[in-house]
């Protein structure tokens, strides 16, 4: 009961902080230099917008972290969050970018071996295997990068981003049946800064791309260490619809002989936002994510992923011909 009520408390600070910080959002922003500026070729915003939606959610953590204490995420999402806010101010270059991200994760990985991802686990095969130490680490440092990027690469319209990270976050929860009071605050706490991000008052930013992806990846790793019900199978599942979609830019793009890094306008959430309004992209991009994790409980995980694909390949090409 303690715990509900230290819960209430923090929600309850974290939402005059957003407040604070849609009130204050051009002062903070113009103090600091992370304003977003549109360009008429990726960037259509109508104004400069602040790059500060990651303010809450750091504060949101900081202010559970004093309640409840988890340090060792806190500590790697606010080097993300810093490494993000750099990013945010002066556009430092992609490869500069993916070396610091991985020298970070590399360091904390040293002395934080209960981050390092314990086994092999493949239910369809029934594989179940312990890692040793350097293969968990070379493999957990592989798998936190490509979740930072797919993560990245959804950073495109108004809200997709926060709103991926509250369904990753729930899928967590629901399918591993771990009640995580952590991950149910960083929930509430997304929600609630998705309103003025939706809005487009302010942007969530690399910095809070990165910080909200750190957090995601390392909770995953602690989920899937401390639970028999999570298999390989079951976090690609949740994680599919943005993997697929990052997948097949980089393939699109070195086929056409182009940087698979840098950015373009091919995303699903852009082919969607050329057909349909806001809110309808949000809702289509979110149930092609939803979907095939709630029907993994009726047809299994195999045949959802297998759903999942042909549904996002055929809404793939199904947008492109309009």
């Amino acid at each position: 009961m303690i715990e509900i009520y230290k819960l209430l408390f923090s929600t309850i600070i974290i939402t005059i902080i957003i407040y604070l910080n849609y009130f204050y959002r051009h002062k903070i922003s113009n103090f600091l230099g992370v304003v977003d500026k549109p360009d008429k070729i990726r960037k259509f915003h109508k104004k400069k917008t602040p790059l500060i939606g990651s303010f809450p959610l750091i504060f949101s953590i900081l202010i559970f972290n004093f309640f409840f204490e988890y340090q060792n995420i806190f500590f790697i999402s606010i080097i993300f969050f810093l490494i993000g806010l750099v990013d945010d101010k002066y556009n430092i270059k992609y490869q500069n970018k993916f070396f610091l991200s991985f020298f970070v994760t590399f360091i904390f990985l040293l002395s934080n071996d209960n981050f390092l991802i314990s086994s092999i686990y493949f239910e369809t095969f029934n594989i179940n295997k312990p890692l040793i130490k350097l293969h968990g680490m070379l493999f957990t440092i592989i798998c936190v990068i490509i979740l930072i990027n797919t993560f990245n690469f959804t950073d495109g319209i108004n809200g997709l981003s926060s709103y991926i990270a509250i369904i990753w976050i729930g899928s967590l929860i629901l399918v591993s049946q771990n009640i995580s009071l952590f991950l149910i605050f960083i929930i509430i706490c997304t929600i609630l800064n998705s309103i003025p991000i939706i809005k487009g008052y302010y942007f969530l930013g690399d910095s809070g791309t990165l910080f909200l992806s750190s957090v995601i990846a390392f909770s995953t790793i602690i989920i899937f260490n401390n639970s028999d019900l999570i298999s390989y199978e079951k976090i690609f599942l949740i994680f599919m619809i943005p993997g697929l979609d990052m997948i097949r830019l980089i393939f699109a793009r070195l086929k056409n002989k182009k940087n698979p890094f840098l950015p373009d306008r091919d995303h699903l959430h852009h082919f969607l936002t050329k057909r349909y309004s806001l809110y309808q992209s949000l809702l289509i991009y979110l149930l092609l994510m939803i979907l095939p994790i709630i029907l993994h409980y009726l047809i299994g995980v195999q045949l959802s992923i297998m759903l999942g694909a042909l549904l996002y390949f055929f809404t793939i090409l199904k947008l492109k011909k309009t």
